[in-house]
């Protein structure tokens, strides 16, 4: 047997769907990220979220800075904070 035999920890639901919004946010810099697309994200993925979740987890990630809300709570809808998601512009070119 070879190595030391740790192993890297197993992702959990959380952490694969934070995985998949923050994708969703780096692949439509300008876009709206709802609910919607969250769970459209999460299915992509296999992971079956209800509304409730999606909207926890934009939340959640909004709360560390990496989302910006918007709209009124009716009709919220996050953007990415490109500062904080590495300032890269829909072409690809880095913010200088």
């Amino acid at each position: 047997m070879t190595g030391t035999g740790a192993t890297a920890p197993k992702p959990t639901h959380q952490s694969l769907r934070a995985d998949a919004l923050l994708a969703e946010a780096r692949r439509r810099p300008q876009g709206r990220i709802t609910s919607g697309a969250a769970r459209a994200a999460y299915a992509r993925l296999g992971l079956a979220a209800k509304r409730r979740t999606a909207r926890r987890d934009l939340k959640a990630l909004a709360a560390e800075g990496l989302l910006t809300a918007c709209g009124p709570d009716s009709q919220r809808y996050y953007v990415a904070n490109r500062a904080r998601m590495g300032g890269s512009h829909p072409g690809g070119e880095a913010d200088g």
